[in-house]
């Protein structure tokens, strides 16, 4: 090991407890409020949510993601919608928004020009300067419910 990578580890070793605190409390704070989201989302557009089943799935460090999930019923049709905070697919350390359900079939291509819809996630890319999660993605859900009843009527 060169003197570089040694001092690293050095550092590593000291600020690896508190890192890890961060890093998890991070995480956690931002499920629950992804959570939060679902629970308290008022229109569903037709959509009948099970509040009861939201929850969130766990990643890990290979995959920087983080969602929250609940079950719905349209139309006779179970669906679990998930909304996420992604930087996995992200171009740069600046994540995006995404909703999407978790099925094979769903939306076709037409769009509001503020989203893009990419292999069946509705994306969109909010200003982090006035950063306003709530907001954002109850805007991103109701558009995305409003594509998904527009396709399966």
């Amino acid at each position: 090991m060169n003197n570089e990578h040694i001092n690293f580890v050095k550092e590593g070793i000291l600020k690896y407890k508190s890192a890890t605190n961060t890093y998890f409390s991070f995480r956690k704070y931002v499920k629950e409020e992804l959570q939060e989201i679902l629970k308290e989302k008022q229109n569903w557009s037709g959509f009948t949510p099970n509040l009861k089943s939201i929850k969130s799935t766990t990643y890990g460090d290979s995959y920087p993601l983080i969602n929250a999930r609940v079950e719905c019923e349209y139309n006779g049709q179970k669906l679990t919608l998930t909304i996420a905070i992604n930087w996995y697919q992200a171009d740069a350390d600046i994540p995006f928004y995404c909703v999407w359900f978790e099925s094979d079939s769903l939306l076709g291509e037409t769009l509001n020009e503020n989203y893009s819809l990419v292999q069946n996630q509705l994306r969109f890319y909010p200003n982090f300067e006035q950063l306003n999660m709530k907001q954002d993605f109850n805007l991103l859900i109701d558009e995305y419910l409003s594509l998904f009843s527009k396709q399966n009527h």
